[in-house]
């Protein structure tokens, strides 16, 4: 079976899926939120 990646991870090359996506998201959103304090 070929699983299509749903998100690429640009530091590890790794494909990230469903909950580890999201929480891996809002990781990126709670790093720009605190650059832009």
């Amino acid at each position: 079976k070929c699983r299509a990646p749903i998100c690429w991870d640009q530091v590890g090359g790794r494909v990230i899926e469903g909950p580890e996506m999201i929480e891996v998201t809002n990781e990126k959103v709670t790093v720009a939120k605190e650059k832009l304090k």
